[in-house]
């Protein structure tokens, strides 16, 4: 018993020989780029600021930041007597500088 495909060879379609001239690109046929790129350009800020604030350091220092800022621009619930852009404001060159070595 042996299996033969001799019928599917005959339903094929025959597909005309491809001719191919050196220097000139065959656009019938993709291209075979592989674009592994992370980011593109409408997504490198947000994706790459999430990615940053994973990091356990990042997330503290934005969270006493706004624990801070609460404070100091609403001194009904509580007084901060140090600005919140004391800590905020090097997290943001922390980041940023993140984000250009990055992209």
């Amino acid at each position: 018993m042996s299996s033969t495909n001799h019928g599917e060879e005959s339903e094929r379609k025959k597909e005309p020989d491809r001719i191919l001239i050196p220097g000139k690109p065959d656009f019938e046929r993709c291209d075979n780029r592989v674009i592994s790129a992370r980011y593109t350009a409408l997504t490198f800020v947000p994706v790459a600021t999430l990615e940053q604030f994973r990091r356990f350091a990042n997330l503290y220092f934005l969270t006493v930041g706004l624990i801070m800022a609460i404070g100091y621009y609403n001194p009904d619930l509580y007084e901060s007597a140090i600005s919140p852009w004391t800590t905020l404001g090097p997290l943001a060159v922390v980041i940023t500088f993140s984000l250009l070595v990055e992209g």
